[in-house]
């Protein structure tokens, strides 16, 4: 009698662990289909899931489950409601992989939002899913919790898409530049869905982003 109770528990159990997975699905679908309405008025787009990812490099690339057979092409964008994921690097008929932002081979024109002042942003090593900016000009008045956008300056990365925010400056050795400590907005450490910006509308603006 006690062993088929405890069986009955073990399948209720695992029945609502079964329905909290659908019900934080259905959340982040709601989120994601009224971030669309915002995003149609800047961009075309595709919502891809994250089919897989690299254990050795958690922060490194992602692959998600659209490819070529979709329209995906290389360079194109990655991004959440919260803000950058990263580029389109390679890709099959049914999947590409995105290299994240976090990634020390990524590279993307950002500027400090406030203060307009410009400065690449770049990946860290060691897989920490921080990013750094670099040559940023040493009498610009940088502060811990300043916004960081793209800026569409020399890079594949549309304008005014939200990084992060800067929680940490230092000097650099040359003494002509800061570089600043970038905490993605994106929440990189768990991406299930994201966009991939196929095309940019003339006059996109991005929205205000990190919320």
């Amino acid at each position: 009698r006690s062993r088929a109770l405890e069986q009955e528990v073990t399948r209720l159990e695992g029945q609502a662990v079964q329905m909290n997975e659908y019900v934080l699905e259905n959340q982040r679908l709601a989120a994601l289909l009224d971030y669309k309405q915002v995003m149609a008025k800047n961009y075309n787009f595709l919502i891809a899931s994250v089919v897989g990812r690299d254990p050795g490099n958690w922060f490194g690339t992602i692959i998600l489950n659209r490819g070529s057979k979709d329209g995906v092409k290389e360079n194109m964008i990655a991004l959440t409601p919260k803000g950058l994921v990263g580029r389109i690097v390679s890709g099959s008929g049914s999947t590409c992989e995105v290299l994240l932002f976090t990634d020390p081979r990524s590279g993307v024109g950002s500027l400090i939002q406030d203060i307009r002042t410009p400065g690449i942003v770049e990946g860290t090593a060691g897989s920490s899913g921080m990013a750094r900016m670099i040559n940023i000009s040493n009498d610009a008045p940088v502060e811990i919790g300043q916004a960081v956008v793209t800026s569409g300056i020399g890079s594949v990365f549309p304008k005014g898409i939200p990084v992060g925010l800067i929680s940490g400056i230092r000097k650099e050795s040359s003494g002509l530049f800061f570089s600043a400590d970038i905490s993605p907005f994106a929440d990189l450490n768990r991406l299930e869905e994201v966009f991939i910006v196929t095309s940019v509308n003339p006059g996109a603006i991005y929205p205000q982003g990190g919320g």
